[in-house]
């Protein structure tokens, strides 16, 4: 299950017991109230990652409703799903299975209303169990590798499957209401290549408390120009700029061409996530990765989550097709895991084409520092084009 709460980290030696946030903050006094069974988990050191919950009466996990219980100590619950360190034994480069195998062992059996929880699994049945969870109105589901390390980073060994599109956006500003007095809207943007871009607006799913308490902290941020690289003409006409810190957490319908936000609605305020580092979380789905339709903008922004930049994400690939520079990035991102390691510390031979008919191709080995001349055969010859030395260009005679 993909829980909406709070990514800890809890690090015990004996009865001491410290809590981190993601971002690598104390907040054991925060959340003193699941300390207890914690406290009496082991005599020896352990560090265990998991998510800190609040579980409203329809048995599902809420964001809001944590954020309420923190303040009151009202009860939550710590859902352990990770154990990286054992007595001073470093589990991290084990397989995920395993890793689960012994935590599991370590938490024995709790009763339900335990605030100490193991977080079980289920392999395979994957569609099942994500369906079941969109009926039963929860997040989503964590896809895992079962043979993974761990990696205290974004990787395609954990994937994120939301039932509704909802992510983290940074507030870079804000539209004022009509009366002059409180806010209307927050404009909303994420980081691309170190570049804020705007996103669009988000005006509903606010109650009358939050927009007190959002523009009160608004107004402590406030600057003359915006951090956006560029934000459309009518919204910059009416708004008001801050410093791009909080981070608003936003359900939406779909991205538009243009990359902004459609049918977008508040959930709540995330004070667990740097705004530096708020990018466009793109699905990952194969019918997705594969679609002809998939949006230039979007592809762009999946290569520079892998550090490639395309100058024409919009450009087709191949005659006939409508497989693009951006559905291209995005699919050998897709495959990334199963097709490093067949090509890790090998030399690479690639077919080039520079004017898209396929009809005037050239080989290249792309290891041009010392490499030997590649074996000619009846079919290819040296390309005159090519200085002398170049190493690897070839052309195809046909």
């Amino acid at each position: 299950m993909k829980f909406d709460g709070y990514r800890a980290q809890v690090a015990i030696s004996g009865s001491n017991v410290v809590v981190y946030t993601r971002n690598g903050h104390d907040w054991t006094r925060q959340f003193k109230v699941i300390l207890p069974p914690l406290q009496r988990l082991t005599k020896g050191a352990v560090l265990i990652d998991g998510e800190i919950v609040a579980i409203d009466s329809q048995g599902r996990t809420n964001f809001s409703m944590l954020k309420t219980g923190i303040a009151a100590g009202m009860p939550l619950k710590f859902y352990a799903f990770d154990l990286l360190e054992f007595d001073g034994e470093d589990l991290s480069n084990q397989p995920l299975l395993e890793r689960k195998e012994r935590l599991e062992s370590l938490l024995g059996a709790r009763p339900p209303d335990d605030c100490l929880q193991f977080s079980s699994h289920i392999v395979d049945q994957g569609k099942r169990v994500f369906d079941a969870m969109c009926e039963g109105g929860h997040e989503g589901v964590i896809a895992k590798r079962a043979d993974s390390s761990y990696v205290g980073d974004r990787t395609w060994s954990w994937l994120k499957i939301k039932c509704t599109k909802r992510q983290e956006f940074v507030v870079g500003g804000y539209r004022p209401s009509d009366t002059g007095h409180g806010m209307a809207s927050l404009i909303l943007g994420t980081y691309d290549n170190g570049k804020l871009i705007y996103r669009g607006r988000v005006g509903t799913g606010f109650t009358a408390a939050m927009r007190k308490d959002i523009l009160a902290k608004l107004e402590k941020r406030r600057v003359e120009k915006p951090a956006f690289a560029s934000v459309p003409r009518d919204i910059a006409r009416r708004a008001r700029w801050v410093k791009p810190e909080l981070v608003a957490e936003v359900t939406y319908a779909e991205v538009t061409p243009d990359g902004s936000l459609r049918h977008p609605s508040f959930e709540s305020m995330r004070e667990d996530k740097r705004a530096d580092q708020v990018v466009m979380e793109m699905p990952k789905t194969p019918a997705t990765l594969g679609s002809a339709n998939l949006d230039p903008g979007i592809g762009k922004e999946i290569a520079a989550a892998v550090g490639v930049k395309l100058t024409h994400p919009d450009k087709v690939m191949y005659p006939g097709t409508k497989v693009t520079k951006a559905t291209l990035a995005a699919y050998y991102a897709m495959v990334a895991d199963k097709m490093l390691p067949h090509i890790q510390d090998r030399p690479l031979s690639l077919v080039r084409d520079t004017d898209g008919d396929l009809q005037q191709i050239f080989f290249r080995n792309t290891d041009c520092q010392a490499c030997p001349r590649p074996s000619m055969t009846a079919s290819w010859r040296r390309c005159p084009g090519r200085k002398a030395g170049s190493c690897g260009s070839m052309t195809w005679l046909g």
